[in-house]
């Protein structure tokens, strides 16, 4: 799992946040088979961040491999016109990265529920080739 660092807090009943008239922020989130069926829209970009060799053994066809550790010094890769639709492998990384998106203003995010395991579940296609630019774990 995924350490934390420099954690400042925490809600320990959420819902006397939440009843105290605070405002919660909401990821929003899509199906692998609204992106299935969107996918060659060119309406997104597919944001891939599980690590390198993860993304080398299988990954969406056309998603952009940037490991959620190395986000915040990538973010000039990242377009603020279109929706970013991010995944890992089950969505807790998934879900960290678009916290670290929508911290840096990022207002696009929306992240794959299930991410690439209910992927191949569902039987979509994946391929295993190298794109042309890939931030590589350090």
């Amino acid at each position: 799992r995924i350490g934390l660092d420099n954690v400042y807090g925490y809600l320990p009943d959420i819902d006397v946040w939440r009843n105290a008239g605070n405002e919660l922020e909401v990821l929003k989130q899509m199906t692998v088979c609204d992106l299935h069926d969107n996918q060659t829209s060119g309406e997104q970009m597919i944001l891939d961040v599980r690590g390198i060799s993860e993304y080398q053994e299988s990954h969406i066809e056309g998603a952009v491999n940037i490991h959620v550790g190395y986000l915040k010094d990538n973010l000039e890769k990242l377009p603020k016109e279109k929706e970013i639709v991010i995944h890992c492998m089950t969505g807790i990384r998934s879900s960290l990265a678009a916290s670290i998106l929508n911290g840096e203003g990022f207002t696009n995010v929306t992240n794959l529920t299930g991410g690439f395991v209910q992927w191949e579940q569902r039987g979509f296609e994946t391929v295993t080739n190298q794109p042309e630019e890939l931030v590589e774990d350090k």
